[in-house]
């Protein structure tokens, strides 16, 4: 599932799109606007929608005035206004990476044994758990170790998507 992100999602490019991009694709979109209360969510679970100003150039020239480094207004100013967005994209590729393990399977039969090139993960549980070996322990262990690096991410996106 490809994720993309619209910014200005309240301008006319952004209203033509959307539903295209919802009819046509698979996609998860993440629309990026000042006033989020201008948008209906056309469909909460693939689309999220987060309100914020990337161009607020205020606080920009207000960290100029202060004194403030390029490099300290990009982390301090620039980064805090983009930190939903990003956040919702860091979460979206961690998921993502996380469910590759058909990729690797069906692709890469000899290099996805454990400790091969495109090993994961979650093919290092299959083959460790299901591979003909003495390693279920192993197995277990990693597929527990997996399931704690998803579960706070869904229950994170659980969360976003509800709205509480």
């Amino acid at each position: 599932m490809t994720n993309v992100l619209i910014l200005g999602a309240n301008g006319q490019l952004a209203r033509n799109t959307t539903p295209v991009f919802l009819r046509d694709t698979d996609a998860r979109l993440t629309l990026y606007l000042r006033l989020s209360n201008r948008l209906q969510n056309p469909n909460p679970k693939r689309v999220t929608i987060v309100e914020g100003d990337v161009l607020d150039r205020e606080a920009l020239e207000a960290a100029h005035v202060d004194g403030a480094t390029e490099w300290q207004t990009f982390r301090r100013v620039t980064i805090p206004m983009l930190a939903p967005v990003l956040t919702v994209v860091f979460v979206t590729m961690v998921i993502n990476v996380l469910k590759i393990f058909d990729i690797v399977v069906n692709l890469g039969i000899d290099t996805s044994q454990p400790g091969g090139q495109s090993s994961t993960l979650a093919s290092d549980v299959y083959y460790l758990g299901f591979g003909g070996g003495v390693h279920t322990g192993l197995a277990s262990a990693l597929a527990v170790i997996l399931f704690v690096l998803v579960v706070p991410a869904m229950l994170f996106n659980l969360k976003r998507i509800s709205g509480k």
